[in-house]
């Protein structure tokens, strides 16, 4: 109660007679509310707060704080609280996290003033300690610490600080046992890559590529009751990030990538962007692995491949009748416009003296990285 007993002028008593009695029986004279009793003397609350212990629930993502007495929340400066792996920050392996407050997916607290304090970490705070592999994995790596300004009482009293010189340990932990999900995934067809982000922090030497599926279709069916599920499993793709994150990036390889353009209704849209990623595909970075559950998931990103295909060199046999062509990429062989190749006798178009522009063609090669086009007899007459 801010305005009550915090000097002499709102300090008032008043009491009934059933309060006490002397030795003999008589009841004390009563002093009642319209005529209450002026305080005497007033000494104020002088004595510093103190943090007694702390509780971290890596689970639900909760730092729940013990004070000596109650706390003026509006003081409350959760930016000043640092956790650290060690009592002292001189011990070899030390890591340490400051907690992050006012901005989206930062802590926060609902409580009033109170000596009990409870604070939401939130994702973006959860994801910075679990980065510090060797921070609040067990109660031996969980301590904090603080400067005074950390918090006051509701007399202004300010908080006894603990250094990051001799840190307190927490009297509870309970460790993470959610499994990571994924949040959204992006493709892109262009710079072949597949961009995973899941709620929480993902060990980076866990992923299985091949675990992971492209789909058509938002579910997984073969019968005729709904469009069959067309999907592709990565096979040869390799994980780009580096360090642990709640973002891994895939380079998606030149067969994988190629095989996915094969299949005409598969990630040709944000329509026909499915990932299927199967259970123990990744775990998460605590000290005793959580590992993904299954997911279907649409894409909130779809990146169409723009890069025009390329010749890689091609290759004229005059006794059969044929050019083949060898592209970088799979190519429609259903809109080929055969006049629109031509041969010259030069590489350098100002030295061209003869040349055949092809009066059409045909090819059985389906779509692909090479096309056999069958040369017609009067283009090969003329050549």
């Amino acid at each position: 109660i801010r305005d009550l007993a915090t000097n002499v002028y709102n300090t008032f008593l008043y009491f009934d007679s059933s309060l006490l009695s002397d030795t003999n029986g008589n009841k004390i004279t009563a002093i009642y509310s319209n005529n209450a009793a002026s305080v005497s003397d007033f000494f104020g609350d002088t004595i510093r707060p103190k943090l007694i212990s702390f509780d971290l629930d890596m689970d639900n993502g909760e730092l729940k704080l013990y004070y000596s007495e109650t706390i003026d929340v509006a003081s409350l400066n959760i930016n000043d609280l640092t956790l650290q792996s060690s009592q002292n920050v001189s011990n070899h392996n030390y890591s340490a996290y400051n907690l992050l407050e006012n901005c989206s997916g930062c802590a926060y607290t609902n409580a009033s003033d109170n000596h009990v304090i409870i604070i939401n970490l939130e994702r973006i705070n959860l994801n910075g300690i679990k980065e510090k592999f060797i921070l609040a994995q067990s109660l031996d790596t969980t301590y904090l610490s603080f400067p005074f300004s950390h918090a006051r009482d509701t007399s202004l009293n300010q908080i006894i600080p603990y250094s990051s010189s001799s840190a307190l340990g927490a009297s509870s932990f309970t460790p993470d046992t959610t499994p990571p999900q994924l949040l959204l995934f992006s493709l892109n067809l262009t710079s072949e890559e597949l961009s995973l982000t899941f709620d929480e922090i993902i060990n980076v030497s866990s992923p299985i590529i091949n675990r992971i599926y492209i789909l058509n279709v938002p579910y997984l069916v073969t019968n005729t009751s709904k469009d069959q599920t067309i999907s592709y499993m990565l096979t040869s793709s390799t994980l780009v990030t580096r360090e642990d994150s709640n973002i891994i990036t895939i380079s998606i390889s030149r067969y994988d990538i190629n095989a996915i353009k094969l299949i005409p209704v598969l990630a040709v849209s944000l329509n026909t962007t499915f990932l299927y990623i199967l259970n123990n595909s990744v775990t998460d970075n605590s000290l005793f692995e959580n590992s993904n559950m299954i997911q279907i998931l649409n894409s909130n990103e779809f990146f169409p491949d723009i890069i025009n295909p390329r010749v890689l060199n091609y290759t004229v046999d005059m006794d059969i009748g044929t050019l083949t062509l060898n592209f970088n990429e799979p190519v429609n062989t259903s809109n080929i416009d055969f006049t629109g190749i031509l041969l010259q006798d030069s590489k350098v178009s100002n030295n061209v003296n003869n040349e055949l522009r092809l009066t059409g063609g045909n090819t059985v090669s389906g779509n692909g990285l090479q096309i056999v086009i069958n040369i017609l007899i009067q283009d090969l007459n003329t050549l």
